[in-house]
C-alpha cells in the first residue's frame, strides 16, 4: 500500500499529448474504459465475412499468447521493460489509442515506469479477450441466422386431382367462351 502513495508521478506523451499520472491507481482507473471496443470496431466485425473473423480471432489468440507469456515471465521490475522492447508495436492495437499508450510506456525506462506497463499490459490483455469474445458472440449469432435461412421452408403448392364437373369440361368452356372447340 505504501509503494502505491508514495509512487513517483509518470508522465507519458499518448498521442502528441504530455499527461502526468499521479499515482499507479489514477493510471489503472484512466485504462478501464480503453478495455472497451469501439464502436467502429463493432460495426467492422458485423460486416465482416465468418473468414474474416475467423482470421481476426486467431490473430487475437496469437496476441493474447504472446502478450500472456511476456506477462508471466516479467514478475522482476526491470524485466518488463526489457520484454516490452522485443515486441512488435503492431501486437497493440490502434483502437483506444494503445499502441500510443505502450509506445509511451516503452521510452521511459525508469524503475517507476515498470508497474505502469505492468497494469498497461493486464487491461491491453483484458480489451483483447473483449475483442474475443464480441467476436465469438458474432460468429455465433451468424451461425444462427445461417442456420435459420437454411431451415425456412420455400413456399410450397399442394397440388391434388382437379375435380372435374360439367363447367370445367373443355367443351363447355369452348361453348362458353364463344368458341367451336378448345383444339
Amino acid at each position: 500500500m505504501l509503494q502505491k502513495i508514495f509512487t513517483k508521478p509518470v508522465e507519458l506523451n499518448i498521442g502528441g499529448k504530455i499527461i502526468t499520472f499521479k499515482s499507479i491507481d489514477d493510471f489503472e482507473f484512466s485504462l478501464g474504459a480503453r478495455t472497451t471496443i469501439p464502436l467502429e470496431k463493432i460495426n467492422e466485425a458485423i460486416k465482416s465475412t465468418p473468414g474474416e473473423l475467423d482470421l481476426e480471432a486467431n490473430a487475437i489468440v496469437v496476441a493474447i499468447e504472446q502478450l500472456s507469456d511476456l506477462n508471466n515471465q516479467s514478475s522482476e521490475k526491470n524485466e518488463i521493460t526489457q520484454n516490452l522492447k522485443a515486441i512488435n508495436p503492431a501486437i497493440f492495437s490502434n483502437d483506444n489509442a494503445w499502441r500510443d499508450i505502450f509506445f509511451a510506456l516503452k521510452k521511459d525506462q525508469s524503475s517507476e515506469s515498470s508497474k505502469y506497463k505492468q497494469i498497461a499490459l493486464t487491461a491491453y490483455l483484458q480489451y483483447l479477450a473483449n475483442r474475443q469474445e464480441m467476436i465469438q458472440t458474432i460468429k455465433t449469432q451468424l451461425k444462427k441466422d445461417n442456420y435459420q435461412k437454411e431451415k425456412a421452408e420455400a413456399p410450397q403448392f399442394r397440388t391434388g386431382e382437379l375435380e372435374c364437373d360439367k363447367k370445367s369440361d373443355s367443351q363447355n368452356i369452348a361453348e362458353r367462351l364463344g368458341m367451336e372447340s378448345m383444339l
